[in-house]
């Protein structure tokens, strides 16, 4: 059931986003958002640390590490939405790395206590409205009996207003080929009809890489485990 609603929420999804009209992809040019900080700043620096925490990350103690970093430097710098960005990004993380619902519960309002607080920092954040979703997504995997409906709508609405501002974003293309490749066919879903998103998530993150070493650029690695496999089907 959770995963038929999910794929046809994201099939909708699907339509919309590729039904963006030429204006609305290139009304967001402007990525001096990310950060006004020079490279060589303590911040930039700190960030980049931190990082490289997360992404090496293989358990939950790793992971609380980097989320305890990029928590300290979002105290010291309140104007910046990127630490919180990515402490809501590890908590969601956890989730995957942990089978307790009431934990993977506290974990996702730790989530969204980082994202309620930088949307009032970044209110019109394609970035930021794409992890929303990917938040309220592990939200209907803890319990997707009780949760489909609301959060399903929830995710709807947050990608699709993320595709109004940024319709090349590569996370929200890989929201879309993700959830398609992991539904079941029956529902619309499964490898073979999610290769052309996967085909398309690939080719957003090729064209849009970071604008720098801090910048968001998570999904990138499962798109192309994606699109080894979705390659495989091929031959």
């Amino acid at each position: 059931m959770k995963q038929l609603l999910i794929a046809l929420c994201i099939v909708c999804f699907s339509a919309q986003v590729f039904a963006q009209d030429k204006t609305a992809k290139e009304s967001y040019k402007d990525y001096s958002y990310i950060t006004l900080k020079p490279a060589d700043s303590e911040y930039f620096q700190n960030m980049k640390q931190a990082i490289d925490i997360m992404d090496r990350a293989m358990e939950k103690g790793q992971m609380e590490q980097a989320i305890n970093f990029f928590t300290e430097i979002s105290e010291e710098e309140p104007k910046e939405w990127l630490p919180s960005y990515y402490a809501a990004y590890c908590y969601a993380t956890l989730c995957f790395m942990e089978r307790d619902r009431l934990l993977r519960d506290r974990y996702l309002n730790e989530a969204q206590a980082h994202l309620d607080r930088i949307m009032k920092i970044q209110p019109n954040n394609a970035e930021i409205l794409v992890l929303q979703a990917y938040v309220y997504q592990q939200r209907v995997e803890v319990d997707p009996t009780s949760r489909v409906q609301d959060y399903g709508t929830m995710v709807q609405i947050n990608l699709d207003d993320a595709a109004k501002l940024e319709p090349d974003n590569p996370r929200l293309h890989f929201l879309l080929a993700q959830t398609t490749f992991f539904a079941p066919e029956s529902a619309g879903g499964g490898m073979i009809n999610a290769c052309p998103m996967v085909h398309t998530a690939a080719k957003k993150y090729e064209e849009n890489p970071p604008l720098n070493d801090i910048a968001p650029k998570w999904g990138g690695a499962i798109v192309s485990y994606m699109q080894t496999i979705c390659e495989s089907l091929n031959r």
